[in-house]
């Protein structure tokens, strides 16, 4: 493969592809990182540019701009890096309220999100984030910790909206 054009030598002669359809999940073909490269060697392709991806792949990122538009309602969240100090559980809930959900901000789909706090009642404020949170740091990447679209609140404990 030839990395500056992306074409490969064949017994027929040099291929170069006309178009390139991505299907690649996550890194390098959701966050721009592919969309960047085949921009520059000029093969036109199915998805997102690269801004696009770049910024949908960062769930932070992607919040803050589209909460920049005032018709637009979009759940607060909190950034946390391992190197960066950490807020106190009772400042987070604080912050963004009851319950809360951790997200690699990097990540792919939702399946790797975690209910931090699934039920609680406002007297238990005392609570840790779950070994299934904490488990992202080990990595040192980054975490969206955001409220959820939707939950309800009946009586004293918060119940999560499927």
């Amino acid at each position: 493969m030839n990395k500056d054009d992306f074409s490969f030598l064949s017994p027929t002669g040099r291929i170069r592809f006309d178009y390139a359809f991505i299907t690649v999940h996550g890194t390098p073909g959701e966050n721009g990182l592919l969309q960047g490269y085949l921009d520059l060697v000029g093969v036109p392709y199915n998805t997102g540019g690269v801004l696009t991806e770049a910024l949908t792949f960062s769930k932070y990122h992607c919040n803050r701009y589209l909460a920049s538009f005032p018709h637009l309602r979009v759940a607060d969240s909190v950034r946390l890096r391992q190197d960066m100090p950490q807020p106190s559980s009772h400042e987070l809930v604080e912050r963004l309220g009851l319950p809360l959900f951790a997200k690699p901000n990097a990540g792919g789909s939702s399946v790797a999100t975690s209910g931090w706090i699934q039920r609680l009642s406002w007297s238990e404020l005392s609570v840790r984030p779950s070994p299934s949170v904490t488990k992202y740091f080990s990595s040192g990447s980054s975490l969206a910790w955001r409220s959820p679209a939707g939950a309800m609140r009946l009586g004293e404990p918060f119940i999560l909206c499927p």
